[in-house]
């Protein structure tokens, strides 16, 4: 299946957090923080699964495209409908 609509996001990743939660703040950046640590790819991996879960039912697709390594990154979430972009903003607007 095609992905219809792409979008790029800038985040901010706090590894080793109490909760994992997805935040944004003030200024509209998201910060997002994960339970854990930055090894072996653990944080990354629970950054994806975290905005696959708090973004249900939404099918998306999501991968790291610059940042693996730091704490800065750099995201690319495909959707398969204009229907799950539009609910995807919403959820993210009440976030």
């Amino acid at each position: 299946m095609e992905h219809l609509l792409k979008i790029r996001l800038n985040i901010k990743v706090f590894a080793n957090s109490r909760r994992s939660k997805i935040y944004r703040d003030h200024s509209d950046s998201l910060k997002v923080y994960v339970h854990s640590p930055r090894e072996k790819g653990k944080a990354n991996k629970e950054l994806l699964d975290l905005f696959e879960s708090t973004f249900k039912p939404v099918k998306l697709d999501i991968k790291i495209s610059q940042g693996e390594l730091q704490p800065k990154k750099i995201i690319d979430i495909s959707f398969f409908s204009v229907e799950d972009y539009h609910l995807f903003l919403k959820k993210l607007s009440s976030t």
